[in-house]
């Protein structure tokens, strides 16, 4: 059983998902796996793929037009790791995995470990905490997570603590392009032992930002905003879902804030 799996979704970027591949090819050891769930209908990705099957044991899917949703539950589905990594095909992961792997050996019971990525050409980064640590709670990480769990480069699970339902549960929430958040809070609410692992770790080039930003004036007048109906709405109604097993004052804050 391969400790980790690197899984990757894709649509129409065979250059972005070669550029992740080569920042990973000369980390990936016998303890990983790589999969590529490619949604495009041209055979570009998979020529890209190919190029790294001598280097890595790296497996490609091909489902033309899934979308992301789909493809997010589906790997974790195909994959064969003890942990999941999701990681965009718009991020690279330099000199990462290494560390990522003695954080899993050292500590096997882990349930999560938040990645925290820095944005490409800045010095930003999602949560900035000095050191790697143990989350004193499950309130801590959401709390200073906040949407930010929503991000997928930056969430790696244990597929086992997601419990026997978790991902038909999931499934309801294909098509919110949060089915992810879903996921990774049904692991968080369930378990404690969650690690905070601090950057430079991923790089990210995120050009899909822009996209979900742009409001469309529809033929009828309407607005669709994707942007405010996946971070306004959708996150909220799924942190509701697990509100529970928080304290009430940092779900509102957190609500509030997204």
């Amino acid at each position: 059983m391969k400790i980790l799996s690197i899984c990757v979704p894709t649509f129409n970027q065979p250059d972005e998902v070669f550029r992740l591949l080569e920042s990973i090819s000369t980390q990936v050891s016998s303890d990983i796996e790589v999969i590529v769930h490619d949604g495009s209908y041209s055979e570009d990705t998979k020529i890209v793929v190919e190029k790294y099957k001598k280097l890595m044991d790296i497996k490609y899917i091909n489902l033309p037009g899934r979308e992301v949703d789909y493809a997010l539950v589906e790997l974790i589905e195909f994959s064969s790791g003890k942990y999941v990594w999701w990681i965009g095909d718009d991020d690279i992961a330099p000199n990462s995995i290494e560390r990522i792997l003695g954080i899993l050996k050292k500590y096997s019971n882990l349930s999560f470990i938040y990645i925290d990525p820095q944005m490409a050409e800045t010095s930003l980064f999602h949560m900035n905490m000095p050191h790697e640590r143990f989350f004193t709670s499950k309130n801590e990480l959401l709390e200073k997570a906040g949407t930010a769990l929503g991000f997928i480069s930056s969430c790696l699970f244990n597929k086992n603590d997601l419990g026997e339902d978790g991902l038909n549960e999931a499934r309801e929430y294909i098509g919110t392009l949060f089915v992810n958040l879903f996921i990774v809070l049904n692991v968080i609410s369930n378990n404690e032992d969650l690690y905070y692992m601090n950057g430079p770790t991923v790089i990210c080039y995120p050009n899909t930002i822009k996209v979900l930003k742009e409001q469309h004036i529809n033929d009828d007048g309407s607005i669709t905003n994707t942007a405010f109906e996946v971070f306004g709405i959708n996150f909220k109604n799924i942190v509701m879902h697990f509100s529970s097993f928080y304290e009430k004052k940092v779900i509102r804050r957190v609500i509030k804030k997204s």
